[in-house]
């Protein structure tokens, strides 16, 4: 009987992790340096690659905001995202959605995303103020 090796861990799967681990948008030459200090190197390329295979299975998303890349926790949600210490929370956001599609349907539009976010100061951040 011939034993077959663990596949390996894939890019995505890497980079999947690394964004679920951080809970905040990382950019790709950030993800590109945490690859590395596991032991990948790749290039940017790759990285970019596969973040956006992650974004077209709905598993990672775009912060457009923070010009970076999250994983994407599902359902409609809003990312709140802190403009000094960088952290991202995400907020239901079914009733803004719901909004969004009743305003798009009132103009005769019908959108195929929504994308919300918004940028500000996380609860820590505006106290230290």
């Amino acid at each position: 009987m011939v034993r077959r090796r663990p596949r390996p861990d894939t890019l995505r799967d890497l980079v999947l992790g690394i964004l679920s681990e951080r809970g905040e948008p990382l950019t790709v030459p950030q993800l590109t340096e945490l690859l590395r200090e596991k032991g990948r190197t790749v290039s940017p390329g790759a990285v970019f690659r596969a973040i956006r295979d992650l974004i077209d299975r709905g598993a990672a998303r775009k912060i457009w905001v923070a010009r970076a890349y999250a994983a994407a926790p599902g359902g409609f949600t809003i990312g709140l995202y802190c403009r000094q210490c960088g952290s991202l929370h995400d907020a239901d956001g079914g009733v803004a959605y719901a909004a969004l599609s009743s305003l798009a349907e009132t103009h005769g539009f019908k959108a195929s995303i929504y994308i919300v976010e918004a940028p500000g100061l996380c609860h820590r951040c505006a106290s230290s103020i």
